[in-house]
């Protein structure tokens, strides 16, 4: 969370016990207070009101010369004096002339309140934590209930490190939001991620980034969620084009090496019309085509165009054949089916796809209903992608992570055209 907020949640929260202090409160049946002293405080209340430091101080100091004072007026004094010392930004002596009137135990309700909430912004002001959080528990204790002053305690937690402390109170934060059915603003939930990382809280962390993308879909969100996928334990390195191929739609795909190791991992999955796709996409965006690398990318190019050329023109062939055969297996179905996906056929290669699935012993089905879901998303058919990757079985290839993903994106997605 930004200092500067906090900050002004300090500067907010702290004059709100100067109008308390302005205003009085009961005195008991023996408390009176003299004319000599009663008339110059009230003099500094009005120069404090029109901040005349100099000459409330003066005046305080005139109720403070008159001899044989109770302690009803000695009170007094002190409190006018601490009023001063806030307002005029002397933050420590307003600390120590606060605790001294909160523990004369002459301050209640509504002002005890006041006062508490000033000594946990003060502290804060001037950087001492741990006070921030003592004040804090006597401040509700008195039954206050600002908002502002749980947030200076959270980061008066994680300003000392106390990032479980923090986290939890964070947590909290963000659940009671999410259930009032309001957004979380951005920065609580960084915070609640930056405390989550620190404790190493892996899949915290994930539902937190997940939040982050879906109220605020920023790039470097996307990419760290991305890797959060990629380095799970146990990621399949089947499913590296898959997770390339998200990055490229949400932008994330930026280098030459990287759209590079794209097309080479298209060809080697024999999905040709995805490797052409690549391509387009890397020339569109300008990565292709710089001095010392056109060698390379037109042999790739090349390569490419080649291979497509022959799988389309076999494609409906082997259509027919495998449609009529009694042997096709569910892995050719699928074979074929991601091929037309790759050449923008969607009607027959989902048909396919799904055909595969159905028949209940293709290896790796988790995969291929994540490619399914996939070709769903290409082909700008929102709901029956949804469909498709919620039906990804959860796993710990990866699989379940990546369509997770995909559909978070989809929800950030109030259309969706083709690829």
């Amino acid at each position: 969370m930004r200092n500067s907020n906090l900050t002004r949640l300090a500067r907010r929260a702290a004059p709100l016990c100067l109008a308390a202090l302005l205003v009085g409160h009961p005195a008991a049946a023996q408390d009176t207070v003299r004319p000599v002293v009663g008339k110059p405080l009230q003099a500094a209340k009005a120069y404090l009101a029109a901040r005349n430091y100099a000459k409330a101080s003066a005046a305080v100091a005139t109720a403070e010369h008159q001899k044989s004072r109770t302690a009803y007026e000695d009170f007094l004094i002190e409190e006018m004096k601490g009023a001063i010392a806030q307002q005029s930004g002397d933050t420590d002596t307003a600390m120590a002339i606060f605790a001294k009137v909160i523990d004369s135990g002459r301050v209640t309700g509504k002002q005890l309140q006041s006062m508490l909430l000033a000594e946990v912004s003060l502290n804060y002001q001037v950087k001492n934590y741990t006070n921030v959080v003592t004040w804090a528990q006597k401040y509700y204790k008195a039954g206050g209930k600002d908002p502002a002053v749980r947030t200076l305690v959270i980061q008066a937690y994680y300003l000392q490190r106390d990032y479980a402390n923090a986290g939890q109170l964070q947590q909290q934060v963000v659940d009671e939001m999410l259930a009032a059915k309001k957004t979380p603003p951005e920065d609580q939930l960084q915070l609640l991620a930056a405390c989550q990382k620190a404790q190493n809280q892996s899949s915290d962390l994930t539902k937190t980034m997940e939040l982050l993308v879906t109220y605020y879909p920023k790039p470097s969100y996307w990419a760290d969620l991305a890797y959060a996928v990629q380095t799970t334990p146990g990621f399949s390195d089947r499913l590296a084009l898959g997770l390339d191929m998200f990055k490229m739609r949400v932008g994330l795909l930026k280098a030459e090496s990287d759209f590079m190791e794209a097309i080479q991992l298209a060809l080697g999955d024999n999905d040709p019309g995805r490797a052409l796709d690549i391509i387009a996409a890397a020339q569109s965006a300008g990565v292709f085509g710089k001095p010392g690398y056109a060698d390379r990318e037109n042999r790739l190019v090349a390569l490419a165009k080649t291979q497509a050329a022959q799988a389309k023109a076999a494609l409906d062939t082997t259509y027919k054949q495998l449609t009529t055969s009694p042997a096709t297996t569910s892995q050719q179905l699928y074979d074929l089916g991601v091929q037309y996906c790759g050449f923008k056929q969607y009607d027959r290669g989902t048909e396919l796809i799904r055909q595969a699935i159905a028949k209940g012993d293709l290896p790796r089905a988790g995969m291929a209903q994540l490619r399914l879901g996939e070709a769903y998303v290409s082909a700008g058919m929102k709901p029956d992608a949804m469909a498709a990757l919620a039906a990804v079985p959860q796993s710990t290839d990866g699989a379940s992570g990546l369509a997770n993903l995909w559909m978070l994106w989809l929800k950030t997605q109030a259309t969706l055209s083709p690829a």
